[in-house]
């Protein structure tokens, strides 16, 4: 065993501070001064998304990273203003085939079918994913959108 996995094992378990946002907090955020931490570090968060998604989005399109710009727009689905960015959709689109299949960079894989599979299925459900938490999201803007 390595010196760094001795120190890495043997570090004492440290219980979670409410001192600071604790991202597996079950506990709905009350109007503690915790939560107010809470609060101000997820929207500090969720700009910092805000400013870099578009330029994450960019590069994994222009290098046909399929699963990763999926999963980037799991993320921006997620966020307060999620941009929605047509240019990245309509690539991520074109990309996925006709049966449904999403390959994970630039191109379908080829080979066996089981082989094919075990590649392509979580960019599939990434994709899939990333569809429904997209339109729950528009649907949900147009729903409160004035009329």
């Amino acid at each position: 065993m390595t010196a760094a996995r001795r120190r890495f094992i043997s570090r004492p378990a440290v219980p979670p501070s409410r001192t600071r946002p604790d991202l597996y907090d079950s506990q709905p955020p009350t109007a503690s001064a915790g939560a107010v931490r809470r609060s101000s570090w997820a929207s500090a968060g969720a700009d910092y998304l805000a400013a870099w998604l578009p330029a994450w989005l960019d590069d994994w399109l222009d290098l046909q990273r399929w699963d990763l710009l999926g999963e980037l727009l799991v993320v921006d689905a997620c966020l307060p203003r999620p941009t929605l960015d047509e240019r990245a959709w309509e690539g991520f689109a074109a990309a996925q085939q006709p049966d449904g299949a999403m390959p994970a960079l630039r191109t379908m894989p080829q080979g066996e079918p089981d082989e094919v599979f075990d590649v392509v299925y979580h960019p599939t459900l990434v994709a899939a994913f990333a569809s429904v938490l997209a339109t729950s999201r528009a649907l949900t803007q147009l729903a409160h959108a004035p009329a």
